[in-house]
């Protein structure tokens, strides 16, 4: 959804793809999203893509004078496309077979070359599907080994913590079951620069916003994952983001009712479908931020 959001965005942002491959991965994908209103198939195998987003950031000497009030900087975004199960903690046992049998040493060969990756980002962005987290709480399962990985991979001086910053992702907040969470116990908000008024939760209340949602899930460990986070990194390097891909849908008004709201239906087959053209929503905002961020340290 990248794409159609930098395009939807009221600040300066462009994406373009590094190589061919990364280039048509975003050219089919949007093209799915958008035209044919599907999901892209889910991952197989691991490859490497990557992007460069062109945005402005604020100038550090905009008040003196005749200095522009921003600068143009080129933020590039590197993704490991990998299967699930190359975050996971620890192999799977092979199915059958009782704690401490064979592990299936196959599924899990990505995962160092993924956290030596990781390892040398500036910036990480961190997706939790709250639907997910909700009915399985797995998230802590696939979060905490990755996390130790990086942490070993990295040299840190003693009292000092992970360097990097984090976009934290909260996924799904067009769900049903997530959008009236937030109307129901007055997360919402509206942006006066957004002309369809598309509801969201501001990120100032977004960490607030999954732990309560999740509070009442006996599966979900989420917890550990905001305490991991603390503990890692730097508190002020950490932010919360209440996102959706395809956002709201929209009728023939060109409006968003709430009354009609979900973009996302099931069809056949265990399926879903999306109404509307997309409206992505904190897409790009999360990597505005941590293009921000990185851009001001140096």
């Amino acid at each position: 959804a990248l794409f159609i959001a930098a395009t939807r965005s009221a600040a300066d942002l462009r994406v373009r793809g590094v190589n061919d491959e990364s280039t048509d991965f975003l050219v089919r994908n949007t093209h799915t999203l958008n035209a044919q209103r599907r999901f892209p198939p889910p991952t197989n195998q691991q490859q490497s893509l990557s992007w460069v987003l062109h945005m402005s950031v604020p100038n550090p000497a905009r008040g003196r004078w005749r200095r522009p009030p921003t600068l143009p900087f080129d933020f590039r975004i590197d993704l490991q496309d990998a299967p699930g199960r190359a975050f996971r903690a620890v192999p799977e046992a092979e199915p059958g077979n009782g704690l401490g049998d064979r592990l299936d040493l196959e599924d899990s060969a990505d995962t160092p070359e993924v956290a030596d990756y990781l390892a040398n980002c500036q910036g990480l962005l961190l997706l939790i599907d709250p639907l997910r987290e909700r009915d399985l709480g797995d998230a802590h399962e696939y979060f905490h080994g990755t996390l130790l990985r990086i942490a070993q991979r990295m040299v840190v001086p003693p009292g000092q913590r992970l360097p990097h910053y984090v976009a934290v992702c909260i996924t799904k907040f067009d769900n049903p079951t997530v959008f009236r969470f937030a109307r129901d116990n007055e997360f919402l908000c509206y942006s006066e620069y957004d002309p369809i008024l598309f509801p969201r939760v501001h990120d100032n209340e977004a960490e607030r916003f999954m732990r309560e949602l999740l509070a009442g899930s006996a599966a979900s460990d989420v917890e550990l994952v905001a305490g991991a986070l603390r503990q890692y990194f730097y508190p002020e390097r950490v932010r919360y983001f209440v996102s959706s891909s395809v956002g709201f849908y929209v009728g023939p008004s060109g409006e968003f009712r709430e009354d009609d709201y979900q973009n996302v239906v099931p069809i056949d087959g265990g399926r879903f479908a999306i109404r509307s053209r997309i409206h992505p929503i904190n897409v790009a905002e999360p990597l505005l931020w941590l293009g921000e961020q990185i851009a001001a340290e140096g």
